[in-house]
């Protein structure tokens, strides 16, 4: 797919399709727009990411000037199958857009998403969502007619008061220590698991049965937390530390709780990635929880977070554990959550905030 246009400044520009499976060059050329703009998308995170995905190929469009070779503008969205109100449909998350430092102000932004759009759309999409930041979130909410379905559900378990001094002492101008965002490895002692409680490295069909279980009581709008998602998601990707931990049964995956350490926001800051258990055995999620808490609090965790609306059935395990709503003043970063139907029928479904499911397993930074 190819189309041409003229911006307000009589610039002309050919916006076009890109297909990572087929030509290699692509993914060279994504790194390298990025990297020529100040940021860095490393190779292997991105080949994992569009190569392979299990929801299929990745929808992206370019933008280049008239007669010229190099990139000008670029929007990518993910597909992501979705369960949502009984149905299994395709989505596509929100990911990259970038217009290079010499080409801004021609209107590309608009152009490119709306091509994205179209092309998702026809490739059977049914809506587009993500988590804009700060910077882009007015594009978004106004100029691409997407819902704001604000905040995000952040939570917080405090664990050191030291911490939380520092933060203070930030906030009223006193310099902070910076900190790298590399996630740090977690190795939790097995004979300190109970319950029957143990790490895995890899799932199989038990998880896919057990979202199949809480899907069919919770019909959420909710990214297919099945066994070849979790996977992907989980353990197939490049550069990460995630620690999974499972509570097992004869035959039967009762829940998982999977986290993550990371020196970020100028502290040791653990994530709950995801904790899901069975509707038939809730104690599960209490027990992997309390597993996880320990866990990252052994290995030098200063706080932790999670995703999770008030409606979620793994809210309450969440506030037993200490975790409280956190102030969107007091969040460490500015983020927005959005959707835009392709679908109308679909549309007042998407556009209700207490029909989502979410947790930091849909995030694309952690």
């Amino acid at each position: 797919m190819s189309m041409h246009f003229r911006s307000k400044a009589n610039v002309g520009f050919d916006l076009q399709t890109l297909d990572f499976t087929r030509d290699p060059t692509v993914l060279e050329n994504y790194s390298a727009f990025f990297a020529a703009n100040g940021d860095n998308k490393p190779e292997p995170l991105q080949r994992w990411r569009h190569l392979h995905n299990p929801a299929g190929q990745t929808f992206a469009v370019v933008a280049l000037e008239e007669g010229h070779a190099d990139w000008a503008g670029l929007y990518v969205t993910s597909p992501v199958v979705f369960d949502a109100g009984g149905q299994t449909i395709l989505g596509t998350q929100s990911l990259d857009t970038l217009t290079g430092a010499s080409y801004r102000g021609h209107g590309l932004f608009p152009r490119l998403a709306e091509e994205v759009y179209r092309y998702s759309e026809s490739r059977g999409a049914r809506f587009v969502y993500g988590f804009p930041n700060a910077a882009s979130a007015p594009g978004f909410f106004g100029r691409l007619n997407w819902v704001n379905l604000d905040p995000v559900p952040f939570l917080i378990k405090p664990l050191r008061a030291s911490y939380f001094f520092s933060k203070l002492l930030a906030a009223l101008g006193f310099p902070s220590s910076p900190s790298n965002g590399t996630n740090r490895s977690l190795e939790p002692r097995s004979s300190r698991l109970l319950h029957d409680v143990i790490q895995i490295h890899r799932f199989d069909d038990r998880a896919t049965r057990l979202w199949n279980e809480i899907a069919s009581i919770n019909k959420r709008i909710a990214v297919r937390r099945d066994a070849k998602y979790l996977n992907w998601r989980l353990f197939d990707c490049p550069n990460t530390n995630y620690c999974v931990l499972a509570l097992v049964g004869e035959e039967q995956l009762h829940g998982y709780v999977a986290f993550a350490l990371a020196s970020k926001h100028g502290g040791t800051i653990g994530y709950i990635l995801e904790l899901l258990s069975s509707p038939s055995n809730p104690s599960a999620g209490k027990i992997l929880l309390k597993h996880a808490v320990k866990v990252l609090r052994d290995n030098g965790a200063d706080a932790l977070l999670a995703w999770c609306f008030p409606h979620s059935p793994n809210y309450a395990h969440y506030r037993r554990h200490g975790f409280w709503p956190l102030p969107e003043r007091l969040r460490p970063v500015a983020l927005h959550f959005g959707v835009r139907g392709f679908d109308s029928q679909l549309q007042p479904l998407l556009v209700q905030r207490n029909h989502w499911y979410l947790s930091y397993l849909d995030s694309d930074t952690v």
